[in-house]
């Protein structure tokens, strides 16, 4: 029921992983039936993120008016919708290397992704990409301060469907 601030989740953890590259993916055995089945171990996780951004989803629509000339507007057209992500990982570990590699020539991996998210009251929220992702760091930085490394995500979609979600709370 709207109004009800219970309904506002607070998210405690949020985990990105990628399909290692070298497996063949296979949905129905890499996607879990549930919140309560083990991730399997084909997923690679990426490491710590940044909590604040977190994990963004951006979506984004063409959007084009239709004026007449007695009226001005009278339709609006929407079309090539999308979603893109970024996130912001803080480690150097395998799976990072995998994203960047950094002594050969610059290229987005081609990968599944997945995500869990963990809310306060123990509600999980589990995302999968239905097709590879292209995944992109746009900078490989060294300096003192912590701040990460941007990576930039680019989901396509089978259908209309980006992604397998599954949502509930573990037993």
């Amino acid at each position: 029921m709207a109004g009800n601030a219970s309904n506002i989740p607070v998210w405690l953890t949020g985990d990105c992983f990628i399909a290692n590259p070298a497996t063949p993916y296979v949905a129905a055995t890499h996607v879990p039936a549930d919140v309560d089945t083990a991730l399997h171990a084909i997923w690679l996780p990426l490491g710590l993120m940044k909590g604040d951004p977190g994990a963004e989803f951006a979506r984004e629509i063409d959007k084009t008016d239709v004026p007449s000339w007695q009226q001005g507007r009278v339709l609006t057209r929407y079309k090539n919708g999308k979603v893109d992500g970024t996130i912001n990982l803080l480690e150097e570990n395998t799976s990072i290397e995998l994203i960047v590699q950094k002594a050969k020539v610059p290229k987005p991996l081609k990968t599944y992704v997945a995500y869990e998210f963990v809310n306060e009251d123990g509600a999980v929220e589990r995302r999968f990409t239905k097709k590879p992702a292209h995944i992109w760091a746009a900078t490989d930085h060294r300096q003192e301060d912590v701040n990460g490394r941007e990576v930039q995500l680019t989901y396509y979609p089978d259908g209309q469907d980006i992604f397998t979600i599954l949502e509930g709370t573990p037993a």
